[in-house]
């Protein structure tokens, strides 16, 4: 079987000059398969959707279209930034223009703006926008203050034009579109990785004999492998969840019919969000010895007979219960005659 070794990008382009962009770009990447769509806003989010599970490691986008993408993928989705020398090139291009201009966008276009009005000492408005529906509304106030033109982005672009105003369209030079291609190549391989890494443990885990059940500090199963565990032993477990010690690990056990579970716990701390790590393994209560006379039996296979027995459902053991209690308090080995 042949095993795909190239990093697949999905690429949305706001506009149909950077998708040929784009292409150019990724000519110099032969370890990169890019595919890409022109699609602005929730016209690129719907190409994202339309995409077979697993066909790409991460998708690249620009401006407004990126934010909107993260909020529908679980894959890295990596911006395309607009350089100051980007900004600046289509400010240049205004300046030959005896019309007011202002600067409307994403953030992913006012912060360099910003940036270069600092440097230059331009004067300049300066409008950051965060949806599609806010950006006709700036655009009116805009031409109620006398302003006829906007350097902006696409949508930015689109809207302007259909409200009579001129607009300069700050475009992606080839440099910030390789930045992004190298980017999502690095970023791409190490999520790979990662998934492996994920795919290697859950295999490990469900080719075990025993039960793996994590627990979020709420009580919530966060994992559990190869199944979701049964409801008893669920509620045994988020029941013992405040007595797993911070450091360490601690063992008890729990009969479910005739299936015995010695189950290890300890805490896990990830990304400083705590959970519980239980391990499960099942054993059955031993039948006979191999001594004539003598049974061993562990902690849970004495709490499984005893709960099961006549002195436990009768009520014959009566004051011993408590002498039993003190002496499993003990530390030192106890023979009973």
């Amino acid at each position: 079987m042949m095993i795909e070794t190239r990093t697949r990008i999905l690429g949305i382009a706001p506009y149909e000059g950077m998708r040929a962009a784009m292409e150019r770009a990724a000519q110099a990447y032969p370890e990169i398969q890019v595919d890409v769509y022109t699609g602005d806003l929730e016209e690129g989010v719907a190409i994202v959707q339309r995409m077979p599970a697993n066909a790409y490691d991460c998708v690249i986008s620009r401006g407004g279209t990126a934010e909107l993408i993260r909020q529908v993928t679980e894959l890295p989705v990596i911006e395309i930034q607009l350089s100051v020398y980007d900004v600046l090139s289509a400010m240049k291009l205004a300046e030959n223009y005896s019309s007011r201009y202002a600067i409307v966008g994403f953030s992913g276009i006012t912060e360099p703006a910003h940036t270069l009005c600092d440097l230059l000492g331009y004067h300049l408005d300066i409008i950051t926008v965060h949806s599609a529906d806010e950006v006709r509304r700036r655009l009116e106030q805009l031409r109620q203050n006398g302003y006829r033109m906007v350097v902006c982005d696409m949508v930015t672009h689109t809207i302007a034009r259909q409200m009579d105003l001129d607009a300069f369209l700050i475009t992606s030079g080839i440099d910030s579109i390789q930045a992004a291609l190298e980017q999502a190549l690095h970023i791409s391989q190490w999520f790979r990785r990662l998934q492996q890494e994920n795919r290697f443990l859950r295999t490990v885990t469900q080719d075990q004999n025993g039960r793996v059940v994590v627990l979020d500090s709420g009580g919530a199963v966060f994992y559990s492998s190869p199944t979701e565990p049964p409801a008893g032993l669920a509620e045994i477990l988020q029941a013992h969840l405040r007595e797993v010690p911070a450091r360490g690990s601690m063992k008890f056990y729990y009969t479910e019919r005739d299936q015995l579970y010695r189950i290890t716990a300890q805490k896990l701390l990830i990304d400083t969000e705590k959970y519980c790590l239980f391990y499960c393994v099942p054993s059955r209560i031993p039948l006979h010895t191999h001594w004539t006379g003598l049974r061993t039996m562990n902690r849970g296979e004495c709490e499984y007979l005893f709960v099961n027995s006549f002195y436990s459902i009768s009520g014959a053991m009566g004051t011993m219960d408590a002498e039993i209690q003190n002496l499993a308090a003990a530390r030192q080995p106890v023979m009973i005659l």
